[in-house]
């Protein structure tokens, strides 16, 4: 504790003496200072201050990158703190979930580098849950989700449906940018703090008589709070970092699970997931990771018939073994996106044949060529 205090001391010192630190976020500051009286800091960086500030002017984007020491602050916390795994996890994740968030940020008409806002919300966990009560993949608290069209109960919570509340948040970021004068660094300021906070910034600014350039953040960030300073840099760092993360030693790519392949089964009456797990003999938890929008093990409150998304026994097939089963039922459960074929490519043919050899131990059906299946 007293080593503790100590250095409290000499970096609120520091803080008020150097203009270098001055009005770095407290977390990373003192993060940074630990580190220096450790002797632990690394001092060699694979790209060095100057060289990651001319890449960031030098960009090209929709967002206006503008870059700021505050942001290599930012860089140099993720590099020398956050630990190697989760790095390399949110690379993996992105794989998964950066197609779709393109894609909707496509068709709403959104700068694709504001998938990088995931990532700081949440790791791209959309199970992510804050001590606040924000929820998913964007962190959305529930008045929010329910503003814009996500239901939030005690049986569902949309807030984990990755693409539904991308949805949302490309909704909401659009709505924010156009409230902000098409400034897009005071929306994603005003997506962690709140757009009536951002306002009252603003309003602060202009009735002390303070000329506010273009309305730019960094005018505005000593009025902001404390957590919202740091959140901008820290998306211009994150997103450095995403772009660059080979050229700064993040090779590996860390895998959470396999995928869980599934189907999909309606659910016509009430009833508890563990009852359908049990009785479909599937795993339970891989039931709820396809599922992350039922909050509760009942099915009783939620509107029915309800469609849920089944694990797969055998990542190929899911049928019952009955020896009348004939080619075109077998087909017809076939998981496609799996086998990534058309019911005429050759390895529906193999995967038929397998499973009547392998699953139903019968003799090998002849298939002599695609059009036999068709028949």
């Amino acid at each position: 504790m007293l080593l503790e205090r100590h250095l409290l001391n000499y970096y609120k010192i520091f803080m008020l003496k150097t203009k270098t630190f001055r009005r770095t976020t407290l977390a990373v500051g003192i993060v940074l200072l630990l580190s220096a009286a450790k002797g632990t800091a690394p001092q060699n960086y694979p790209m060095n201050a100057k060289a990651v500030e001319q890449e960031i002017r030098k960009k090209s984007s929709e967002l206006k990158y503008s870059y700021h020491r505050t942001v290599w602050y930012q860089l140099q916390y993720l590099y020398d703190h956050v630990e190697r795994y989760k790095v390399e996890q949110v690379l993996a994740r992105s794989e998964e979930y950066f197609p779709m968030i393109e894609e909707v940020f496509t068709l709403y008409e959104l700068p694709l580098e504001l998938k990088y806002m995931a990532v700081i919300e949440s790791w791209l966990n959309p199970l992510a849950k804050s001590p606040a009560g924000a929820v998913g993949l964007w962190q959305f608290m529930p008045t929010t989700a329910r503003n814009y069209g996500l239901e939030v109960s005690n049986c569902i919570d949309e807030r984990r449906d990755p693409y539904k509340s991308t949805i949302a948040a490309a909704k909401y970021l659009k709505d924010m940018e156009r409230n902000l004068g098409g400034n897009w660094l005071l929306a994603i300021a005003s997506y962690n703090c709140g757009e009536g906070r951002m306002q009252e910034a603003i309003e602060k600014l202009e009735q002390n008589g303070k000329k506010i350039r273009r309305r730019s953040f960094w005018d505005i960030r000593e009025q902001l709070p404390t957590e919202t300073q740091g959140y901008v840099p820290a998306f211009i760092a994150t997103a450095f970092l995403m772009e660059h993360y080979q050229q700064w030693g993040f090779w590996g790519k860390w895998i959470d699970d396999e995928p869980i392949h599934a189907y999909t089964l309606s659910i016509e009456e009430p009833a508890l997931l563990t009852e359908i797990a049990m009785d479909a003999g599937v795993d339970y938890d891989d039931l709820k990771k396809l599922n992350p929008t039922l909050v509760s093990n009942r099915l009783e409150c939620v509107s029915l018939p309800l469609d849920i998304k089944m694990p797969m026994k055998n990542p190929n097939l899911e049928i019952d073994a009955l020896p009348e089963l004939q080619i075109d039922e077998v087909l017809s459960h076939i998981d496609y996106d799996y086998l990534d074929a058309s019911p005429l490519h050759p390895s529906v043919v193999q995967a038929v044949e397998e499973h009547f050899t392998t699953f139903l131990d019968l003799p090998l059906i002849e298939i002599e060529s695609e059009e036999a299946v068709v028949e």
